[in-house]
């Protein structure tokens, strides 16, 4: 770990925002450190209504909330005062622990210490989880625990006694916010259990892997239920997801062993375009030839290891087909099932090189690794890289380091295991040099200080909407020409908005609730269509109580910044006199209201006018109001986004809270009656989540409790049946 650790800062020298790209900046980091920011008010990070979009936190599963190791680590990262600092520690802390579990995994699996050593440093540092991980870095997070996962397994098909522990590992995974990791999980268990049990016979190991793993999808309940319940009444769109948008290709599975390999990929606008192998398809130099001169006797098929030496086998074998087909099985970008591949594969290596010399027979033959790099070279020119002087020094460095390998092997061989782990980490230093990026994502730099923004510094409830171009339709934005400072600032896109002192109807999410999309015409990631300005100063028809009002009345909008050229003329042209221009910038003009919307308690957008409601107490997730008798009934609509889960009390009773327009949770009070007006957010599934989770907790403690008490009760059975012989 600490040699990962070491080589995971390399890239940091020549790029300080190398683990702080893309979906990390604009998405995921500000979630974090909101969530963090909940943690330390002692509040449950559930929903924020500081981001409309994306706001239901426990709903969104990427952001790993019922992780302690994650939340942790959130709150370790609000310290720091730079967010790409914070970043590098997260993404450096995952790739150590990644590390961590693949050499755990291997000396589980009777791997010698040098060859664990080696495998644990190709899988923890691979190309694919350096160069995508601090991007889509809820990807390195899942992946990092997958071994731990596995390796708790492992000692769960040995011994009864470990079926609780392997339940709450498997938990661990399953609850660290990438999908993948729980299809990687399911995948390869059971195929190594499949090969295990056709093996060797072994029934009961079997099924109480298959028990661990079971207990440990029930404790995950809490993080995935509302996730369930959240896609019945929400969008998820899918964009880019067509069947081959980033989907792996037959030639790329040989490729791990060619430091630049070039492989065609359609990217998400839909183009082909040649990518090199970082950041895709290098794991380390070594894993062809140690496969191409392995003894593969050596995996022992008759003893009860063997079994799972030839699952090792089957599940690569099984995650490279998967990450090519995978299109077909409606994987989103099947590409990212590359990394569990590229994890089994060193593995598997770290396996057979500990068992390749020894008895002096198993010096690498010269025909056979030059063959395990001629085949997925000569794949690589007829995609024509451009990369030919790299192509041909790190080559002469292989050719070099072979030659050490076979040296070594013969005169040293209980020292041969060095050069393998010596040319990784060369040719990895070498490779962050040559790619100081992921070049197949955009390269925004934003500030990387948290601040107030000027003139509502002392207002933090300020509301806004920012109008903005979707990626990749304007030049500043999307299209790989990186934005300055002062876009960020004023129009902060996606999450952003979240490390400034201001509320924003903007946010970031493959999920939205039911309308908010529709009604403000936003994508994913926040951004405008053309005719935003026209559909959100429209007033409402509706009979429910918001006919007249727009949708920038009914949110209480208070502040609109509009990117110059189409958005900020169009809004000027729609708002007529209702809104003025109050301050321009370098990308955008902000507008505010001529006449400020009438006093409203909390966040009460619409209220009848013989009304009388007082506020008692406002947080992310509850508002409590003191309602005077005296009314004649009607709808009250709270300006919040609107998601699974919400629920109204008034005076202890239940109300039904329906969402007005898709997206703004209303009640109807009855007439005359008075109390204690309760709205609160509980998200729908987590209490039957929690329900499921305390109950499998019990189980395995039970379980794991009465393996230890059965074991003693032996042994002192064994003790008595000694001293009565004696």
């Amino acid at each position: 770990m600490i040699i990962t650790a070491c080589m995971a800062m390399v890239p940091l020298a020549g790029n300080n925002y190398f683990y702080f790209s893309d979906d990390f900046q604009t998405m995921i980091m500000p979630v974090m450190l909101e969530i963090a920011r909940q943690v330390k008010e002692w509040q449950m990070p559930f929903v924020t209504g500081r981001s409309w979009l994306g706001g239901a936190i426990s709903a969104e599963y990427q952001y790993a909330i019922w992780n302690p190791v994650s939340v942790s680590l959130y709150v370790l990262m609000d310290r720091f005062g730079r967010l790409d600092q914070a970043a590098a520690f997260f993404s450096i802390f995952h790739l150590c622990l990644l590390s961590g579990g693949v050499f755990t995994l291997c000396r589980g699996l009777g791997t010698p210490r040098a060859g664990a050593v080696a495998a644990a440093l190709a899988g923890g540092t691979s190309m694919w989880v350096v160069y995508w991980g601090q991007a889509w870095v809820n990807a390195l997070v899942g992946i990092a625990w997958l071994p731990w996962a596995s390796a708790a397994l492992l000692l769960a098909y040995r011994r009864a006694l470990h079926v609780g522990p392997a339940a709450v590992a498997t938990a661990l995974a399953l609850v660290s916010g990438w999908p993948y990791t729980a299809i990687a999980l399911i995948v390869g268990a059971g195929i190594a259990l499949a090969a295990s049990f056709v093996l060797t016979g072994r029934f009961l190991a079997c099924v109480r892997v298959v028990l661990a793993m079971g207990l440990g999808g029930a404790i995950a309940a809490p993080a995935y239920l509302p996730l369930l319940y959240f896609l019945l009444e929400a969008s998820m769109r899918s964009h880019g997801a067509s069947s081959d948008v980033l989907t792996a290709h037959f030639d790329t599975l040989l490729a791990v062993s060619l430091p630049i390999f070039p492989n065609v990929l359609k990217t998400f606008s839909g183009v082909d375009r040649t990518a090199p192998s970082p950041p895709i398809h290098y794991v380390s130099w070594f894993i062809l030839p140690v496969l191409a001169n392995a003894r593969w006797p050596a995996l022992g098929l008759k003893n009860r290891r063997g079994g799972l030496g030839l699952g090792l086998v089957l599940v690569a074998t099984a995650f490279g087909l998967l990450s090519m087909y995978g299109a077909g099985w409606y994987f989103r970008w099947p590409f990212r099932l590359l990394p569990y591949y590229h994890i089994a594969l060193a593995v598997l290596a770290g396996w057979l090189m500990t068992r390749t010399v020894g008895d002096g027979q198993g010096v690498w033959k010269p025909g056979r690794t030059a063959l395990a790099f001629a085949v997925p070279l000569a794949l690589g020119f007829l995609n024509q890289s451009g990369m030919g002087t790299d192509q041909a020094i790190l080559l002469s460095w292989i050719c070099v380091l072979v030659l050490l390998t076979r040296y070594f092997q013969r005169s040293w061989p209980e020292y041969w295991m060095a050069v393998p782990v010596v040319g990784h980490v060369t040719i990895f230093v070498y490779l962050t040099a040559v790619f100081p990026h992921n070049g197949m994502v955009p390269r925004w730099t934003p500030p990387v200080e948290r601040q107030a923004l000027p003139g509502i510094a002392d207002a933090p409830r300020v509301r806004q909407l920012a109008l903005y171009q979707p990626p990749g339709r304007d030049a500043s934005f999307g299209s790989g020409k990186a934005p300055d400072d002062a876009f960020w600032f004023e129009l902060m896109p996606g999450n952003t908005l979240l490390h400034h002192d201001v509320e924003g109807i903007n946010g970031y999410s493959a999920l939205d609730p039911r309308g908010l999309r529709e009604a403000f015409c936003m994508d994913y990631i926040g951004a405008s269509c053309p005719d935003a300005a026209r559909r959100i100063l429209s007033p409402a028809t509706s009979a429910d109580g918001t006919a007249g009002l727009s949708l920038l009345d009914l949110t209480r909008v208070e502040r609109v910044v509009a990117q110059r050229g189409l958005h900020a003329g169009r809004f000027a042209v729609e708002a007529g006199g209702t809104w003025v221009r109050a301050g321009s910038g370098r990308h955008a003009d902000v507008f505010v209201r001529r006449e400020p919307l009438p006093p409203r308690p909390g966040s009460v957008s619409v209220l009848p006018p013989d009304m009388r409601l007082r506020l008692v107490g406002r947080g992310p997730d509850r508002e409590s109001y003191q309602l005077d008798k005296g009314h004649g009934g009607g709808r009250v609509v709270w300006a919040r986004a609107w998601y699974p889960g919400y629920r109204a009390f008034l005076a202890g009773r239940s109300l039904e809270v329906e969402p007005v327009l898709g997206f703004l949770p209303s009640v109807v009070l009855p007439p005359d009656e008075g109390g204690e007006l309760v709205l609160d957010y509980v998200p729908a599934g987590l209490r039957p989540g929690l329900a499921i989770a305390g109950v499998a907790l019990a189980l395995a403690g039970a379980f794991s409790l009465g393996s230890l008490l059965l074991k003693r009760e032996r042994r002192r059975g064994e003790g008595v049946s000694v001293t009565a012989e004696g």
